[in-house]
């Protein structure tokens, strides 16, 4: 009886790991995993199998964290510009009807790109788990015609803090999903004026070098 008792319990024992594992894991503790030794029996596929989907939990996860991180960088700018819109043109007591038509339309442009915004998210969300297949739309982007909409979306930021914002929209051909190829100019023209100093300077360069794709 003794030794059945020791021999179950070291034969359970792998068992017991996976079970603790278990107790363990939260959101973020999704990094454990079991690790198990020993021969290729079903108690190691049992553990392998629990460590693959700690893995795949962990990366969802993930995914999660960073695709609300990039939505509230990303949307913090046509926040800004509804912001700052109806703030000067309601603090104006000689507002006309121009004036709010005016701030109308920018706010309606601003809604439009959040929403594009939101959309080119998702896509990149659903791109992350599709990284070794590409992406699912391909189509050809001149990334000059991206460079007004982007240095438009930051003209109110760079006018407030004295910036000379400098463009030279060469033809840059790529290809690639327009969404994303968009967000890729408006990051590095938001980073250029956000991170940039007062009374600094922000130049726009696209092109291509040596008849290779568009760079920017």
């Amino acid at each position: 009886v003794a030794a059945a008792y020791v021999l179950a319990g070291r034969a359970l024992q792998p068992v017991s790991r996976v079970t603790a594992t278990a107790r363990r894991l939260s959101e973020e503790t999704l990094d454990e995993r079991i690790a198990l030794d020993g021969p290729p029996d079903e108690l190691k596929e049992l553990a392998d199998t629990f460590d693959a989907m700690a893995a795949r939990l962990d990366a969802a996860f993930d995914s999660q964290r960073r695709f609300v991180a990039n939505a509230s960088h990303e949307l913090r700018t046509p926040l800004a510009v509804i912001r700052t819109e109806v703030d000067v043109t309601l603090g104006d007591p000689e507002a006309t009807v121009a004036d709010l038509r005016t701030m109308g339309e920018v706010v309606r442009d601003a809604s439009v790109r959040a929403d594009q915004l939101v959309d080119a998210l998702l896509v990149l969300a659903r791109s992350e788990g599709q990284a070794r297949s590409g992406l699912e739309q391909r189509e050809p982007v001149d990334l000059a015609e991206l460079v007004p909409r982007a240095v438009g979306a930051v003209a109110v930021e760079a006018s407030a803090r004295c910036l000379a914002v400098t463009t030279e929209a060469e033809p840059a051909p790529a290809e690639g999903d327009p969404h994303l190829l968009e967000r890729l100019v408006g990051n590095l023209v938001e980073n250029a004026v956000r991170h940039n100093v007062d009374g600094g300077w922000v130049a726009v360069r696209t092109g291509t070098v040596a008849g290779a794709d568009g760079e920017a």
